[in-house]
Formats: structure tokens, sequence, C-alpha cells
């Protein structure tokens, strides 16, 4: 009995465990929990992180869970981190908290991960949380999606047409390229304003003119824009044009807007004209429509220094800007390397060593700053090495520092120094109760262990380390300008004398006497050379002359090596050549950089430049010719001759007076000045004859026909033989503003502002008849062009040397400067240059 019932319970017994449930089985045990299966971040800029994103883990069972392994997988697990609170063990309902964030990298796609969690769960050791999200790509939108520029009428060509293009996606859009393509694309132009990268919602412009050459052929091509947008990489934007048969119109490509100045000339296939913006004289091939300059104005030459093959100099440009230069010896190239303060430093000494070039510049504020500069002989941007508010009057240097004599707010006078490596200022020498550097001469030579300078009245010296002052010699004949130092002896100008002494300060020696105010000395090799004034311009006594003449200490005697120079400047030299500063910024047209040979006394300009005054479009008389392989230009009171092919060229007369006009019958030229005088002279230079002639002032043009001179004199347009003699009045009463005018065998046509049009007379005088509508003239053989003003538009006129029309053509913007050869029109484009027409 008993037997049985113990085989009942254990039955039972075996029957409740095998039906309890797993979980209640492994309640004892920890269990992990996360608040989150996945997470979407959505649409995010690449490099953009978004906001953390949570999930709790928790422990539900009743046993401590330890978390051994944390970590992100996955292909774009790099583009999600995370950061949590978990310590271990985490005990029963403990939670800790992981942050997530998302940074989308490229491409422009979905981006996936998944954050994997290891632990002691025994039923689920590993867990996973899936994170999604995108790296959102720029959105390129275009707008228009194609230009037709419309027929024009007549021929009219099209304005620009503008393309948007704009960023709509949240990636930063980087446009890669903007180009024409297409058998047509030469027919168009495009300028943009893109800027790398664009951001979301910006955007950029294209702007497109047709420049038709082909008439009246459709002109098709394509604007191709690529881009990093992954779904629309290349756009391509469908352009046309289309015009009516009116010849063929032709942008030259010189981009400009008000700065020609109306002139222009036609020569052996190449087109010459004037430019205010950079005063220049440029010329076009018409046969491939290259332009290049041929002359250019430097501005005024200040200082200038050699080192190797290469001249550097200070340049004022305008009196506004100051630019450090750099020219080869070797092939004549010059290069900017920095562009400086607008205002004037104290001293304008230019100090050049291997791999910098020091200046000193000012700053307008109060009180008065002062700055020594650098640049590297390569040019890049230019570092400040010391600033002051004292005056800078000297700078110098050795191999490792810099130089400078300093006079402070209060009069007094000090010498300082700095490492080329940079460092804090170092005073060597501060004067506290004289005149020791007041009114001084800016001056400064480095030699050996010791720094010389002069305070006008003496010279002195002391140690680059610091220490005493010397006095070597006291001033008995003028004031001391400059002085060099060879080593053993120290070298200076002093009234009309040329002196030494000895480092040491004895043997004090008179080399010269009787010298012209000598100035400027330099020292290259055994040659000591200097300026001295020779005369002064009769009329403007800024201007003065001069000649260079050099000591040689081998021989103890001195020798004039350059005569006849205008407005002596700075001096520097080698063993080959003394180089000169040449003009001011008073002598307008006078301005260069000279050389003479020291083997054969050959004087040759270096470095020269145009100099044109600013003048309104509308204002014609621009003072240049051309003749053969020579370009003449009236220069403020010079007259220069360049080559076709280049910048060189040379000064072959001076005036009394600023040149008005010029112009040459190949022979010789004819120019006429501001007061209304003529003159004539050989195109290679020579004597200058005068002509007879009644000037009343304000000219306002010059041309040459058959032997006669023309011209507009204050109210009159006037001729004259090339032989001289008296002047006749063709047209008077007219006012003194620019009047257009042309003659041929025959006839004058002018533009009359009083009552307008376009009038007719007969250059052996008689009554004048109306023929038109006035405006800037051309004439051939045959006919008559006229270029006026439409409205928003110019009108291209042909008539008839008796006024009738044979045919009118619009052109854009209006025009003026018209010139015609055998072939073709052209004219100044208020915007955006030079155009020609074919056939005229």
């Amino acid at each position: 009995m008993g037997s049985r019932v113990l085989t009942v319970i254990v039955f039972l017994f075996s029957i409740s465990i095998s039906s309890m449930p797993e979980a209640a089985f492994a309640i004892s045990q920890p269990a992990i929990s996360a608040s989150a299966a996945d997470i979407f971040f959505g649409r995010l800029r690449v490099g953009d992180s978004s906001a953390s994103e949570a999930v709790t883990i928790t422990n539900l069972g009743k046993s401590d869970l330890v978390i051994s392994d944390m970590a992100i997988r996955g292909i774009d697990a790099s583009e999600f981190s995370q950061t949590n609170g978990c310590v271990n063990p985490l005990p029963q309902n403990g939670y800790c908290t992981v942050s997530v964030t998302f940074t989308p990298s490229l491409p422009f796609e979905k981006k996936s991960a998944r954050i994997v969690i290891t632990s002691n769960d025994p039923l689920h050791p590993t867990i996973k949380v899936l994170l999604h999200g995108r790296a959102a790509s720029p959105e390129i939108r275009i707008t228009p999606l194609g230009i037709d520029f419309p027929p024009a009428r007549v021929s009219i060509l099209p304005l620009p047409e503008i393309i948007a293009i704009r960023n709509w996606g949240q990636s930063d859009l980087v446009i890669t390229g903007v180009e024409l393509q297409g058998i047509n694309a030469s027919e168009f132009k495009q300028t943009n304003d893109c800027l790398n990268p664009l951001p979301m919602q910006n955007y950029c412009t294209v702007t497109i003119i047709a420049y038709p050459s082909m008439l009246p052929v459709r002109h098709e091509a394509n604007l191709v824009i690529t881009s990093n947008d992954p779904v629309n990489p290349v756009v391509k934007i469908p352009l046309s044009a289309r015009y009516k048969d009116h010849g063929i119109f032709q942008f030259l490509g010189v981009e400009s807007y008000y700065n020609t100045t109306g002139s222009l000339m036609v020569d052996n296939g190449f087109l010459y004209w004037a430019e205010n913006s950079e005063n220049a004289i440029n010329k076009i091939a018409l046969s491939d429509n290259t332009p290049t300059t041929v002359a250019k104005k430097i501005g005024v030459p200040t200082s200038i220094a050699l080192h190797g093959q290469h001249l550097y100099w200070l340049d004022i440009q305008d009196g506004t800007r100051r630019l450090i230069k750099k020219t080869s010896l070797n092939d004549l190239s010059t290069e900017i390397l920095a562009e400086g303060s607008t205002h004037y430093g104290g001293s304008i000494d230019l100090i050049v060593d291997d791999a910098h070039v020091y200046w000193v510049e000012g700053v307008l504020t109060y009180p008065p700053t002062q700055l020594i500069k650098r640049v590297s002989l390569s040019g890049g941007n230019a570092t400040t090495m010391v600033t002051t508010q004292g005056a800078i009057s000297a700078i110098t240097a050795d191999s490792n520092y810099i130089y400078w004599q300093e006079e402070d707010r209060n009069g007094k006078g000090n010498i300082w120094k700095i490492s080329k490596d940079g460092g804090e200022p170092l005073a060597l020498l501060s004067d506290s109760d004289s005149f020791l550097f007041s009114y001084g001469q800016a001056s400064l030579s480095v030699s050996g262990s010791d720094l010389f300078f002069t305070d006008k009245y003496r010279i002195l010296k002391v140690p680059v380390s610091g220490g005493v002052l010397s006095t070597l010699a006291t001033a008995d004949a003028g004031l001391i300008d400059r002085l060099v130092v060879d080593g053993t002896r120290v070298y200076w100008t002093e009234g009309n004398s040329f002196k030494s002494v000895s480092v040491n300060g004895d043997d004090l020696t008179l080399l010269a006497d009787g010298l012209s105010s000598p100035s400027q000395l330099t020292m290259n090799g055994d040659n000591l050379c200097w300026w001295e004034v020779t005369g002064r311009h009769p009329v403007f006594t800024p201007m003065f002359f001069g000649m260079i003449s050099c000591y040689s200490k081998a021989l103890n005697a001195i020798n004039v090596v350059a005569q006849d120079l205008k407005i002596p400047g700075f001096l520097v030299g080698d063993n080959n050549h003394i180089y000169w500063t040449e003009g001011s910024a008073f002598s307008d047209g006078w301005q260069r950089i000279a050389r003479v040979s020291l083997a054969d006394g050959a004087v040759s300009t270096f470095i020269t430049g145009v100099y044109t005054e600013l003048q309104l479009p509308e204002f014609t008389t621009e003072p240049v010719t051309v003749a053969g392989d020579y370009i003449y230009v009236g220069d403020g009171y010079a007259i220069k001759k360049f080559s076709v092919m280049g910048e060189s060229g040379d000064i072959i007369a001076w005036t009394y007076c600023k040149i008005a006009d010029i112009v040459t019958d190949g022979d010789y030229l004819y120019w006429i000045d501001r007061t209304g005088f003529l003159y004539k002279m050989s195109v290679n230079g020579g004597d200058i004859t005068e002509f007879s002639n009644t000037p009343k002032g304000s000219p306002r043009g010059l041309l040459i026909k058959n032997g006669y001179l023309y011209w507009h004199d204050y109210d009159a347009i006037n001729k004259v033989s090339v032989e001289g003699g008296a002047s006749v009045a063709l047209v008077t009463g007219l006012p003194p503003l620019s009047i257009t005018f042309i003659v041929d065998d025959k006839n004058l046509y002018f533009n009359d502002p009083h009552y307008g049009g376009l009038k007719k007379k007969s250059i052996d005088g008689g009554k004048a008849i109306t023929i038109g509508d006035g405006g800037d003239l051309a004439i051939d053989d045959e006919f008559l062009y006229v270029f006026n003003y439409r409205g928003y538009y110019g009108a291209l006129s042909k008539m008839r040397k008796n006024g009738s029309i044979v045919s009118t053509a619009f052109t854009p913007y209006g025009g003026y400067g018209l010139i015609v050869d055998k072939s073709s029109l052209y004219w100044l484009g208020e915007y955006p240059g030079i155009w020609t027409k074919t056939p005229k």
C-alpha cells in the first residue's frame, strides 16, 4: 500500500517540473532589453552631424547583466557613432543609455549600419539595433533650360541673356565646369560668377552673349554645366541665335567699359588703339584677333636696386598705387611682386638680398604709422617686419639684420636694427639731446662691423652691435647728400664736391670740386657714379636736366657717361651698366628707367611706358599715330617712338606744352599742343618747325590729307599747308566742344552741334549744306560712314557723299571712334570693346 502512494507522488512532481515555462526557468538569469530595434535619422547634408538618438538598455532579469562588447558594424559603420554610460555589472532593473549620431559622407545614397551588443544574457547573448540614414545630395536646377536669341531688328545683336544655377539640394553643389560646346560655340561667349561650393538654396549666374561671325546662318551651341549632382551630373542648355543678313559683325575680343579713348588706327593688318584704364597702346592682329600691348605706362619709378640678373624697382601708379616690380636684365620681362600702401613712407630706399625685397610704407593713421615690409623675390603676400610711429628716413641691411634711421614724434633720432628672422627691434643709438638725426639725410651703409650714416652735416659710424658713436668727417662745402662704403673708405657728395675719408676717420681727401649739384651717389666695382644737374626746363621749374658722371678709383679720374637726361633720379650699377630712374610725377611722358653701357657709352631705355591723359569716351583726339614699323605718341610733354613689335621706346622730342594730337605722313610728324600751336619734325627726330598759325586754344583733332593739316581750334575748323604759312578757317562759329570732322579730296564733312546734322563744305570755301544726321565719321573713296545714337543702340549708316543713305545697320550699346579700311569698319562699342563689320 505504501509503495504505491510514493510512486504517484514522484510522478506528479515530474509532471509539474516538465510543464513549467522557459521564462520561469530563466527568471533568475540576466535578461537584456533594448528600447528600440531600429533608428532612422532621415536626410542629412554631407559633413553635418545629426542630433543624438537614444537607445535605453535595461536588465529585466534577476542576475547582474554584464555587457562585454558594444560596437557599430556594417558597410557604413564609419558614418555612425555612439557614446554610452553603461557600466558593468548592470543589476536587476538597472538601465543605461546609448547615444547614437549620424554624420554622412560621400557618396550621396542610403546609409545603414547596426549597433551590436554582446552580453551574458544566456537566451539573447547578442542583440542588434539597426541604423538608417541618407547622405542628402545636391540638386542642380537651371533656369531657363534653353535660350533662343530672337531675330534682331535689321542687324541688332542680341543683348546678354542670364542663366541661373541654383542648388535645391541639402549638400553643397560643386560646379566642375561651365563651357560652351558645339559647332558654333565660338559664336557665343559666357561669363559666370559661380564660386565653389554653392550651399543649399544659393545660386550663381551665367551671362551669355552671342557674337556672330557668319550671317545669316543659324547659330547653335550648348552651354554644358557639370557638377557633383548624382542625378544630373551633366546639364546641356541649348543656345541658338538668328540674324538677318546685313554683313558680318564681329567682336574682336577686347573687353572693356569706357576704358578706350576713341582713337583707332589700322595699319598693315593690325588695329591699334589707346586704352585709358592701363594707359597703354594696344594692337590686334586682324588675321587672328590676338590682342597685345605695344607700350604701357610704368608710372613713376622712385627707387631701383640690382640683384643677380634682375632689377627691382618701386613704381608709383597715378599717385595711388605703390608697386614692387622685378625686371629681367636679359629679356626685359617684368612682373609685379607686391602692391603696397597708397601712402608714402619716409624712406624710398629699396633693399634686396637673396630671398626678399625690403621697403618702407606709410599708413594714414594718427599718429602716422610707418612700416618696414618685405616680399619674396618670387612674389606672394607681403609681410610687415617693423611697425613704428617714428619717421623712417633710411634703411639698409647686411646678411643678418635690417637697419633703419628713425626720427620720433619729439624730433629725437634713433638707429634700430631687427633680425631678418624676426623678433623685437634693438636700439643701436638714441639721440636724447641734440639734432643728431633731425632733418637727416636718407643715407645708411653697412661695412664690416660698422654702420655708417650722415646727419647732413657729418659722416658718422656706430658698431652694428651698439656702442660708441664716432665722427669721421664734418661738412665744410655744403650739405652731405649720400654716402657709400667700399670696406676701407667712405665716399660722399657734399655741396659741389666729391670727398672720401678712411673708415677710421683719417686721410680726408677732396676727390673733385666744381661739380654741379651732385646727388644719388652709387658704387659699382671700381666706379662711383652720381647725377649732376645741368639745366632746368624753361617753363616748368620742377623739371630739370642732368648728366651722369663716374669716378674711377683705379684711374683717379672722372668722366661723363651720359648727358642730356631729364629729371635725374636714383642710380645703381653693375660691371657693365649704370641704371637710373628718369622723370617724375611732374614730367608727364618722361618716366622711364634707362641705362648706359660703361663700355661704349650707349644710352638706352630699359623700361618705359606711355602716359595718356584720361579722357571721356566721346573725345576722339588721342595723341597717337602709326607709320610703318613705329608708333608715335604725344606723351604729355614728350614725343615717344615705339616699335610696333613691343614696349621698347625712346623720347625723340620734348615740347613746352602738352600735346593734344599727332599725325604723320610717313616722313614727318605733325602735332598740335593744348594751346593750339602746330609743329613739324622728321619721324626720326631732329629740328622742330613751328607753323605760323594763330592759335585760339582748345584744339580737338588733327587730320592730314593731300599736303594739308586740318583741326578744330576753339570755334573753327582750320586748314594749313604742311609746308607752313597762314592758316585758313574753313568753318567758324562752332562751340568749343568735340567736333567730329573728316575730309576727302574735295570736301570737308563735319557735325554742327548748334543746328544739328552732318554738313558738307568744299575745302576751297563756299557754303556748307546739311546732308544727314551727324555722328562719328569715316570715309573712303566712294562713301561716308556715320555712327550715331538711336536710343539704346547705335546706328551705323553708309551713305553716298551727297547724303543719300545706302544702308543702315544697328549695333548694341552705341559706339564711337569709327575708322575704315579696304574691307571693314571698326569702332569702339561702349560695351564691351572693339567691334568690326564686314563688308563695310
